[in-house]
């Protein structure tokens, strides 16, 4: 799976706009850099196919507490990127 296509999924699946999917591709982005610099997995998160492991993934990302705060801080943005990109695997 790739960017592009997790785009076109928000796009054709939810009622975002531009600017909320832009920054939910980002969000994940963002947390597929900071769950392999931490070791936690090997490749990127647009590279995953199964919604199982992204689950574990997500589960792991916010047992650390400066991710959880992070979260808080953007209003859940991050955790709803998660979310949507788990919805996406599904399909």
């Amino acid at each position: 799976m790739n960017r592009d296509y997790f785009s076109r999924w928000l796009n054709e699946n939810t009622t975002l706009s531009y600017n909320s999917i832009s920054k939910y591709l980002g969000a994940i982005k963002t947390m597929s850099n900071e769950l392999l610099s931490k070791g936690v997995m090997e490749k990127p998160l647009y590279e995953l196919n199964d919604s199982i492991e992204a689950e574990r993934l997500k589960d792991k990302y916010f047992s650390v507490r400066q991710f959880r705060e992070k979260d808080e801080r953007g209003h859940r943005m991050y955790s709803r990127a998660f979310i949507y990109y788990i919805q996406f695997l599904k399909k």
